[in-house]
This record gives C-alpha cells, structure tokens and sequence, in this order.
C-alpha cells in the first residue's frame, strides 16, 4: 500500500498532468550522469522532457543532476546499499546496476496499476524520434520489448494500463528478481541438482525472458534464468 501510494504521487510529480511517463535511472557515478545527462538533451530536443521521471540512486545524485535535469528527480529508501546475500552472481558482479534491477521493475509495476503507460528505458538510448506516436498506435499490445539475444532486452520495455496478464508478469519480473537477490537458497527449491554456492542468477533480462516464456506456456519455468546457470556452474569449473 505506502510504495504504491509512493510510486503514484512520484508520477503525478513527474508527469504534470501526462498519463505517458519514460523511466530512466542512473547512478552517481561520472560515466553514469554523463551518459544520463545525454539521453535527457536528446529527449529534451523531442519536446519529451517533460515526460522523463528519474529514478536515482540517493539523494546525493539528485543534488548533482539538479542543474542539468530541469525536473524532477527521485529515489527510494528501497534501494539497494550493500550486497544482500552471498550468490555468485553479486560476487561476480555486483555493482550498481544491480541495485535498481528490482526497484525498477517493481515500480514500472506499480506505475503501470496506476493508470499511467510507461515507457522503461536504459539512460544509453538516443532518442531520435518520439516513441510515443507509434505506441499510441499498437493498441492492442500490452506489452512492447525491445528484442535481444535470447528474447527481449530487459532495458527498453513499454507497458500501458488495462491489462492484468501484463501486469502480472511485470510484478513477477520484480518478484523474481529480490527473491534470488536476497535468498539465494531459494535455488535449491526450484532446480534439484543446484548444490551450494548457487549462482542464484538475478539479472533481470535473463529473468525476463523466463517470465515471458511463462506467460505464453502458462506454466512457471525458472528453466533459462535459473537452471542454465546453476548446470553451468556446476559442470563448468569456469561458470558460465
């Protein structure tokens, strides 16, 4: 109840009236806001600055951005401060990006129930033209996601209210992505042969694609995300 009540009164502060909102987040360091600070003049030469809501990682990234955003910045008391469990992956990798992989998600969902039609984007896009005049046209998607390898591209994903199927994935994105976060034994529950440490994936593109295979068979499957990376580990000294 109090991060949806959040998540909407930060996109009423956003979005000045608008129901269309772009997601971006950064975080403090110089590559990050330089490359921030990019996508919000290319946005800015499309008339779409006053779409843009903002998420960064403390209030201390606000007080840098402040000079160049000319609009609002945000931050959650949810995010991420330190390594939440001990899995490979946040060994291997942990670094800012994954402190905003559930949070993101988390309130795309929550914006999403709110009636407002948000367009999640990573801060390394260039923005040429403005998306929201063909995604106004694909009435009949719910969802629309960049493509990768794999499936989708968990950086570039559009999602407009009305439908619960679609937002249910998205929340299960999100639920997805702390569980493996922070418990990491979870593993051993979901993949059988998985054997301490666990890899416990907590990407969010990989986990993605998952879901997403989820919602077409109807059947939960932890098959791409999950268990391709703890067989990896387990019969690859290396990893994956």
């Amino acid at each position: 109840g109090a991060l949806l009540a959040a998540a909407a009164s930060l996109a009423r502060r956003a979005a000045n009236g608008d129901k269309e909102l772009i997601f971006m987040a950064t975080g403090s360091d110089a590559n990050s806001l330089s490359v921030t600070n990019n996508s919000l003049v290319t946005l800015a030469t499309l008339g779409l600055r006053r779409h843009v809501m903002l998420l960064a990682d403390g209030w201390q990234t606000c007080e840098v951005l402040r000079a160049v955003l000319y609009g609002p910045c945000f931050w959650s008391s949810r995010m991420l401060r330190r390594q939440p469990a001990d899995s490979i992956t946040l060994r291997k990798f942990w670094d800012f990006r994954f402190r905003f992989y559930y949070i993101k998600k988390k309130y795309m969902a929550l914006l999403v129930e709110g009636g407002y039609a948000v367009l999640q984007a990573d801060t390394d896009t260039v923005w040429m033209h403005d998306p929201f005049r063909m995604l106004r046209l694909m009435r009949d998607a719910s969802l629309v996601i960049m493509r990768d390898v794999g499936i989708a591209n968990a950086g570039v994903v559009y999602a407009r209210p009305g439908s619960m199927s679609a937002l249910r994935l998205l929340d299960e994105v999100a639920w997805r992505v702390q569980l493996l976060q922070n418990h990491p034994e979870i593993v051993a529950r979901i993949v059988p042969f998985a054997r301490p440490p666990y890899y416990a994936n907590s990407d969010d593109q990989t986990i993605l694609d998952d879901v997403l295979v989820s919602a077409v068979l109807r059947n939960r499957t932890f098959l791409g995300s999950t268990a391709r990376f703890e067989a990896s580990t387990r019969y690859k000294p290396a990893g994956p």
